[in-house]
């Protein structure tokens, strides 16, 4: 997906920071009157796929990465605890939730159980109105965006799996996958920041035109 220039650009940093038994990765503490937004995808927590999250500066351009977690094992009914717990630490993150599957229990756990306001709701009314659904419109413009934003260099990447990752998702058809043998779950986090990044909301949230942004990075370029 992402050009090979770029992802030679690329450059990890060891974190400043581990928590929850090394699966939290800190790379930059919160800074006051910072907004963050945290992108969340949800693994069923038997040792296959990941649930991880990224924790994204927006505050900044270059947005930073500052924080991310990955665990293969966590179940999806104990992750909204974490999720919360380190939102909040992030002057309460906005946090958009992909709801596939076990997603929705997340979504419900976080609104409902843990009563974390600031989490993305589409809908009230229908039953998947919590969290962002992962279908083929959302992943196409989604990773059309995660693209143009690491691309045009507004995004920086620190974190040495999610390079790793970024590296080694691919073309699959008419999308885009993980290679053999390889994840995709932190690249995810990233898609999901790609789609909402293009929305009305996240220019609501943050005054942040990014199709502006990235026009004026191409006439100045």
């Amino acid at each position: 997906l992402i050009d090979g220039q770029t992802l030679l650009t690329l450059r990890a940093k060891e974190p400043s920071n581990v928590l929850e038994g090394g699966d939290l990765k800190v790379y930059k503490e919160v800074v006051k009157d910072h907004f963050y937004i945290t992108t969340v995808d949800v693994a069923k927590g038997v040792g296959g796929d990941y649930s991880t999250f990224n924790v994204i500066d927006t505050s900044t351009v270059p947005f930073e990465q500052v924080a991310v977690y990955r665990n293969n094992r966590i179940s999806p009914i104990l992750f909204p605890n974490i999720i919360a717990k380190t939102c909040k630490a992030y002057n309460d993150a906005y946090v958009v939730v992909e709801n596939n599957d076990q997603g929705n229990l997340v979504c419900h756990g976080l609104y409902y159980e843990l009563e974390y306001e600031n989490l993305h709701v589409e809908s009230l009314i229908k039953s998947t109105g919590l969290g962002i659904t992962m279908n083929r419109k959302v992943k196409r413009l989604g990773c059309s965006g995660f693209k143009d934003i690491l691309e045009n260099h507004k995004l920086d990447i620190v974190d040495e799996q999610t390079i790793l990752e970024i590296s080694t998702f691919v073309a699959k058809g008419q999308s885009f996958e993980a290679s053999d043998g390889n994840h995709d779950d932190l690249v995810m986090n990233l898609v999901m920041f790609g789609y909402f990044a293009g929305s009305q909301q996240f220019g609501d949230l943050t005054d942040i035109d990014l199709k502006q942004m990235l026009f004026e990075q191409k006439v100045k370029d």
